[in-house]
């Protein structure tokens, strides 16, 4: 075997928009479409019409500047939420609307949730001593409640493992988290 037989001419990346040479595990247009599906099916809100671009459809009034023809879609905008909250302890999304504490920056309060139960049995109350919520003993559960306990409160935790992440008022028919992972 000759040298000039073991020299091979090195790989070199072509046109990117020659087919032969695309990236078969990429498309350029999959980021909008993942982000019409997260907005649509994760984060509705309120409706409003977007351009996404879409390669190999028709001519359009509009293009990019690479000339890929946009295509108007509507889309739902996300909500204008502090956060969107996990659990700390699998990162399951547990909300993605909600309205960040004055006073506190680790609790949140919200109406839509998602990936939680509620623990109808545990009924939490607020300890003056301990400065928080506490599980209200078995005995006194059946008991009347006074002006004081009339504030009572669920226990919520998350689906996937389980964890206490937020007290439950029916009174407003809120959820208040705690302990979760806010992130923007």
């Amino acid at each position: 075997v000759s040298d000039d037989e073991l020299t091979e001419e090195p790989f070199r990346f072509g046109d990117p928009d020659d087919p032969k040479n695309a990236d078969s595990l990429y498309g350029a247009h999959l980021d909008d479409e993942d982000e019409a599906w997260v907005y649509k099916n994760l984060r509705g809100g309120v409706e409003e019409t977007v351009n996404i671009k879409r390669p190999g459809k028709g001519s359009s009034s509009s293009s990019s500047s690479s000339g890929t023809p946009l295509e108007q879609a509507k889309m739902l905008k996300p909500r204008d939420s502090d956060a969107v909250l996990s659990c700390p302890c699998c990162f399951n999304i547990v909300c993605m609307d909600c309205q960040q504490h004055e006073r506190y920056s680790n609790q949140f309060r919200a109406m839509f949730v998602m990936n939680i139960g509620v623990h109808w049995d545990k009924i939490l109350v607020y300890d003056p001593k301990a400065k928080g919520l506490v599980e209200k003993e078995p005995a006194l559960k059946n008991q009347i409640p006074t002006a004081d306990e009339d504030e009572k409160y669920y226990s919520v935790y998350c689906l996937n493992c389980q964890t206490q992440v937020a007290a439950l008022d029916m009174r407003d028919e809120v959820y208040h988290f705690y302990g979760v992972i806010a992130s923007a």
